[in-house]
């Protein structure tokens, strides 16, 4: 299984500390153990320059600036997964070169250019609302990063 696929049929746990709280919202630094799989999740905050990252979770945990915790990203079905990142595109991809081949000539060219054209278009316009769609789900429903408790940091 490719770390990617794995990011969304199994989620990602990463080790973090608390670096502020404000309110309901904790910053977390975490470095990704995987970083291409981490980036390929889409539900993370941005990178410092040592390649750490600081994600802003909501929780209702009772956190200290230092506590160590775990940062996990909720799994996606196996089924959905492949739904949403291979045979949603993959139809796309097969409509537009249909649709090209068939207004390739009414457009002024050939239908083969028209079907590779559209098809390669729909490819990335149906790619990116299954990304943004991703996105939406994994908000609605709480499939975002969250906070589990792992250790208070020790009193020094």
């Amino acid at each position: 299984m490719g770390q990617l696929e794995e990011v969304f049929v199994k989620g990602i746990r990463e080790p973090g500390i608390v670096v502020s709280i404000q309110g309901p919202r904790a910053s977390i630094r975490i470095r990704p153990v995987s970083p291409e799989a981490c980036a390929g999740c889409g539900s993370c905050g941005h990178a410092d320059g040592d390649g750490a990252r600081i994600l802003e979770i909501a929780t209702t945990e009772a956190l200290e600036v230092g506590d160590q915790v775990l940062v996990e990203t909720a799994p996606v079905g196996r089924a959905s997964a492949s739904a949403l990142l291979l045979l949603v595109p993959l139809l796309g991809l097969l409509g537009g070169a249909i649709a090209g081949q068939a207004l390739g000539p009414r457009l002024g060219v050939d239908g083969e250019t028209g079907a590779i054209v559209a098809g390669l278009l729909s490819l990335v316009v149906v790619y990116a609302g299954v990304v943004l769609l991703d996105r939406r789900i994994r908000r609605r429903h709480g499939g975002g990063p969250r906070i589990v408790p792992a250790r208070r940091r020790s009193a020094p």
